[in-house]
């Protein structure tokens, strides 16, 4: 008969094939096939690498290995892991403004888990919850009115389909793309903007508001 501990570790044996760490508490990522060692002393475990509600350990079990490395690999190349070798900071804050569930999140596993859902996406890394705050409120207002030019510029053309020229449709269309355009275009020049520009940008944010 198996005592306590005996059937806790047969539930982690067979409860999942295969886990992924992106930050372990050593530094150590990576696919990982058991959570126990394999043996004594083996250390190839991951219960050697994490601890729970450690907010800077993130990892989590799969199903199967190839669900396991295929999202591994997807994260890797997206510079999420990479991100994660950072050292963490008390007010570490990260914004998601493309992924599962866009916004705000304080801690490493909620980032990935919950923001991203485990997939690639857009993101920045704040060292002050204030600036990852003021920058999603920023990015969410100006999405919107691109948004709404959108969806303004579709029901204009649903209006007028039936009577529009071929002339004016080929312009209707133009604007629409551009708008698109800008859409993606802005999205692009958010993500790469350094430090030292979202601080400047912030502050001109600020004095703007209060002029």
């Amino acid at each position: 008969m198996m005592n306590q501990t005996d059937t806790k570790t047969t539930l982690w044996k067979n409860r999942n094939k295969a886990y992924v760490v992106l930050s372990g508490l050593d530094g150590v990522h990576g696919v990982f096939t058991s959570f126990l060692d394999s043996h004594a002393g083996a250390g190839d475990g991951v219960s050697n690498h994490v601890k729970q509600g450690d907010h800077g350990c993130v990892w989590r079990a799969f199903e199967s290995f190839e669900a396991a490395k295929a999202t591994y690999d997807e994260l890797l190349r997206n510079g999420i892991q990479q991100t994660l070798t950072l050292p963490a900071t008390p007010n570490e804050s990260f914004v998601v403004y493309r992924g599962a569930r866009p916004g705000v999140y304080y801690g490493r596993q909620k980032f990935v888990s919950k923001g991203l859902g485990w997939r690639s996406g857009g993101y920045r890394r704040f060292e002050s919850k204030k600036d990852a705050r003021n920058a999603f409120t920023s990015y969410k207002t100006r999405i919107d009115l691109i948004e709404q030019a959108l969806q303004e510029e579709k029901e204009r053309k649903d209006r007028e389909v039936q009577t529009s020229t071929s002339d004016s449709e080929g312009k209707e269309s133009k604007t629409g793309d551009a708008l698109a355009g800008f859409d993606q275009e802005f999205d692009t020049k958010w993500a790469s903007l350094t430090d030292e520009q979202w601080a400047a940008l912030l502050q001109e944010e600020k004095d703007l508001s209060e002029a």
